[in-house]
C-alpha cells in the first residue's frame, strides 16, 4: 500500500518512483490533478459552485481551470456581446471549429485536461464569466496530509489513479490495465470509509445545488 505520504512532493515523488518513468515527472501534477477530479466526482463530495471573471489575451484558444475545479458548468462571453459558449463533445467540437475559421469570438468549446479549448482564439480584450464547481484545494509540493482529506485518507487511490493518467499519457495499455485494477478497489473501500465518516458526522456531503 501506498503511504501515508507527510506532504504533496512525497506523493509527487512516489508516482513517478514506481512508474520508473522519469520522463513524465514534468506532468505529475496535471497527472495527480486529474485523479484528485476523478476521485471527487466518484465520492459525490460537497461541492460549492463558484463563478470567476476574466479577459482573453489574444494569444490562445485554452482558457485554463482555476485550481479548485471539479467540472465547467458554463461559460459565457460578457463582451463586446453576451452569450453562453456552448461546451460539446470532442466530436461536435471538430464542426465548430470548421464554422468558426477566422472567427474571433469563439462559440464553443471542449473540456481538455486541465482547460477549455475554444472553437476560436477570442480577440485580445474579450471578456468572459466562467461558473463551475468546486472541490477540495488541488495537492501542491507542500499540502500537508493533515490538512488535506484526500490525502490524509485515500493516499494510495491518488498513487494509483494517478499512475492511471500517467500510464494513459505514455501510452502504455499494460500498466494501464494493471494500475486501474488495483485502483478500483482501493476507490471502494474509500467510498465506505467516506460513507462511515459521513453518518458520523465527520464526512462530506454528498453533491449539493448551487447557492443561489
Amino acid at each position: 500500500m501506498a503511504g501515508p505520504y507527510a506532504d504533496g512532493s512525497a506523493l509527487k515523488a512516489d508516482i513517478i518512483e514506481v512508474s520508473g518513468r522519469e520522463d513524465r515527472a514534468p506532468k505529475v501534477d496535471t497527472f495527480l490533478r486529474l485523479c484528485e477530479i476523478m476521485v471527487q466526482r466518484e465520492l459525490g463530495m460537497r461541492f460549492t459552485k463558484t463563478v470567476v471573471t476574466g479577459t482573453f489575451d489574444g494569444t490562445t484558444d485554452l482558457l485554463e481551470l482555476p485550481a479548485d475545479c471539479i467540472r465547467p458548468d458554463a461559460l459565457w462571453i460578457t463582451s463586446p456581446a453576451r452569450y453562453e459558449v456552448e461546451l460539446v463533445s470532442e466530436q461536435q467540437f471538430a464542426t465548430l471549429q470548421a464554422q468558426q475559421e477566422g472567427s474571433l469570438l469563439p462559440i464553443g468549446g471542449v473540456s481538455e485536461g486541465l482547460s477549455i479549448r475554444l472553437s476560436t482564439t477570442p480577440a485580445a480584450g474579450t471578456a468572459y464569466e466562467l461558473r463551475y464547481t468546486a472541490g477540495l484545494p488541488a495537492i501542491q509540493d507542500g499540502t500537508l496530509s493533515a490538512d488535506h482529506w484526500l490525502l490524509e485518507n485515500g493516499p494510495d487511490v491518488l498513487l494509483y489513479g494517478s499512475l492511471m493518467h500517467l500510464a494513459a499519457d505514455v501510452p502504455d495499455d499494460v500498466a494501464l490495465t494493471r494500475y486501474t485494477g488495483i485502483f478500483q478497489p482501493l476507490l471502494q473501500s474509500l467510498k465506505k470509509l467516506e460513507w462511515r465518516a459521513r453518518l458520523h458526522g465527520r464526512g462530506f456531503a454528498r453533491s449539493r445545488r448551487p447557492t443561489p
